[in-house]
């Protein structure tokens, strides 16, 4: 798989549980970047290599990460 420059961002609803003696779950939307994955294949064409693109490919969740002062 290749990682391409197609980003977006999607909601998800993700449940907390602020106190271990409230049974009631708060309910959170939390923003995701994804990036679009394609899949690939190289071939020899007799003059050097080639990379084809195939159709399908997926989004992947991108990690972020806290920047430290």
């Amino acid at each position: 798989m290749t990682p391409t420059a197609k980003l977006r961002f999607v909601e998800r609803q993700i449940m907390e549980f602020p106190d271990r003696l409230l049974a009631t779950p708060i309910t959170k939307t939390v923003r995701i970047l994804q990036q679009w994955w394609m899949p690939t294949r190289t071939f020899s064409d007799g003059y050097g290599y080639q990379t084809v693109e195939l159709i399908g490919g997926e989004w992947r969740d991108v990690p972020l990460e806290e920047e430290q002062a």
